[in-house]
């Protein structure tokens, strides 16, 4: 084998090599309301200026082997003026955090007028976006308009979600909410993914063996 040839080594070391290290994966741990036996997990938001829905989620603790990331409320509400939500989750620790208020429209400073929400509030995700034109018109992750983190402090306990109309005329119904604690990637790869590891290092070792092989 030529010195030519080696440099086609380079490419089966690199893909083994990321192989071997995209192996590692995060895991989450869910606690739904309705799955949980949650309060007012499905029930119907006052219209404004009344006070708003408080429901409730039990979460245990969190079993993360290499600790905690960071935590993600998901909200999956109907209501015919998005705009008028306001979402206030509250923490163990009663540490409090606004996920939404008065979401503006095309138009600011009109509130969005689109239909429903399904979304996870995620630290550091981009702020959300009304899009009146499609049902959910609130959906993936979007960041908090206050950050979750300082809530996160203390994990098992009580979790509530606030879920307040800002404005009368328009209805809506709370239909589930979730807390998800992302855990820190696993150090070890998920069985699941022995196979991949096994060709990383195969495809690593065999570009290894043979450079070693063209320096002798």
């Amino acid at each position: 084998m030529n010195r030519h040839s080696s440099h086609s080594l380079f490419p089966a070391a690199l893909i083994g090599l990321a192989l071997l290290f995209t192996t590692a994966t995060s895991s989450a741990q869910e606690t739904s309301c309705v799955a949980s036996g949650g309060t007012n997990c499905t029930f119907q938001i006052p219209d404004g200026p009344q006070l708003g829905l408080t429901s409730t989620i039990n979460v245990p603790a969190a079993s993360c082997a290499r600790g905690i990331n960071h935590v993600e409320i998901n909200v999956d509400a109907t209501h015919s003026w998005i705009g008028d939500l306001q979402l206030v989750v509250t923490g163990p620790n009663a540490a409090t955090a606004t996920l939404l208020s008065g979401l503006l429209g095309a138009s600011p400073p009109a509130t969005c007028s689109g239909d429903d929400v399904l979304v996870a509030f995620s630290d550091g995700a981009p702020l959300p976006v009304c899009n009146g034109s499609v049902v959910p018109s609130l959906s993936g992750v979007a960041g908090p308009v206050q950050p979750i983190a300082p809530t996160a402090g203390t994990i098992a306990g009580t979790w509530s979600l606030t879920v307040t109309d800002l404005a009368n005329g328009n209805s809506g119904l709370l239909n589930d909410w979730s807390v998800d604690v992302v855990c820190n990637p696993q150090e070890v790869p998920a069985s699941s993914d022995f196979s991949k590891l096994m060709l990383g290092m195969l495809l690593a070792l065999t570009a290894m063996v043979a450079l070693f092989r063209l320096r002798r």
